[in-house]
């Protein structure tokens, strides 16, 4: 079978590249395969074909990550795999279970999702280690993405127990546990969200964004940035800046640098026309460019969808228009369902609605 033809088969399922030479996908059945690629000439074969054999197909269970995947047979038996070495190792079945974003963390539960019953488990690799001492965590509930913050680059997750963050980080096999000062309001653990580079830790309250420094010395301590109308924060992908929603009706977007910690460059936009904010909003790679997406009133006060892009670096310019229409999800090109910017260069693509 050559390249080309193996990537048109699998172009209609889900696939992912591992490396220049190997892709995983699925079949028409919805089994896992791999392909090994040498110049133009394909090996195929069913994924692990020893667990295949022990415990039938195997379907992805948990994305493709850090060269790192989790996968079920047809027993519910899932294993953690290298897509790269194959090595392989089973996981303890529990009745519920969630993974951080980067494969560090399992959390998992045998009973309610109240995080009475609750189980964690961290991944070096392929090497499981747990289950973890959690008592002096914050509380961790399945599916844990919904109250727990993980961080991208580092064995460390955020939560909340009576109001308080905790900062859990993996030590040497257990977790070092350390309450976030801070006269911040009750959080209730939706909307943490760590900086991509783990140094910055968001605390959304009910009314008002907190912002606690992970790399500074001495013990955790958050500081108030402002008032926040919503639970979404964006930090851009190099850590740089963090964008949040001041307030509605109009719409207040604060973008805040954070190339000095101790004075905070602080800008805010207001949209005069703009009074819904979209959490599909956000940053191109370079921190530059800050896509504002949400919804509108033109000059006869109906309701219209818009796409802006801010330039950050030159916060006196107007925003720029990408795209507008009046048709709420409807097809044509001008009415953006969602956008991206490409990985190497700072300008959108307005993506149009299903």
């Amino acid at each position: 079978m050559g390249a080309e033809t193996l990537i048109d088969q699998a172009r209609e399922r889900y696939f992912s590249w591992v490396g220049a030479t190997r892709l995983t996908y699925y079949d028409a059945d919805g089994e896992l395969f791999v392909a090994d690629i040498d110049d133009t000439v394909v090996t195929t074969q069913a994924y692990l074909p020893e667990l295949r054999d022990a415990g039938g197909p195997l379907r992805m269970s948990a994305p493709y990550v850090s060269g790192r995947a989790v996968v079920e047979d047809s027993t519910d038996q899932r294993y953690v795999v290298d897509l790269g070495t194959d090595a392989w190792q089973a996981l303890p079945k529990y009745r519920y279970q969630s993974y951080s974003p980067e494969l560090n963390f399992i959390v998992s539960s045998d009973g309610p999702s109240d995080g009475t019953n609750s189980f964690l488990h961290a991944l070096e690799g392929t090497k499981l280690l747990g289950p973890l001492d959690i008592s002096g965590a914050g509380d961790l509930f399945v599916p844990a993405n919904t109250t727990t913050a993980f961080a991208a680059s580092s064995l460390r997750f955020a939560a909340t127990a009576d109001g308080r963050v905790i900062v859990s980080t993996l030590v040497a096999g257990a977790l070092d546990n350390a309450e976030i000062a801070g006269a911040y309001a009750a959080a209730s653990g939706a909307g943490l969200t760590f900086s991509p580079d783990a140094r910055w830790l968001a605390i959304p309250t009910e009314a008002e964004l907190w912002l606690c420094d992970l790399g500074a010395p001495g013990a955790f301590q958050a500081v108030k940035l402002g008032d926040l109308s919503q639970s979404t924060v964006w930090f851009a992908p190099n850590s740089s800046a963090l964008a949040f929603v001041a307030a509605n009706s109009p719409a207040t977007l604060t973008v805040v640098e954070l190339g000095n910690p101790l004075e905070f460059s602080t800008r805010v936009f207001d949209g005069d026309s703009a009074y819904r904010i979209s959490p599909n909003s956000t940053w191109s790679n370079d921190g530059s460019y800050f896509l504002f997406f949400g919804t509108f009133r033109d000059a006869s006060e109906a309701e219209v969808e818009a796409l802006y892009a801010f330039d950050v670096l030159d916060p006196a310019s107007p925003p720029r228009l990408i795209a507008a229409c009046d048709d709420f999800g409807g097809s044509e090109p001008s009415c953006p369902g969602a956008a991206y910017f490409q990985p190497w260069v700072a300008w959108p693509s307005a993506i149009q609605a299903p």
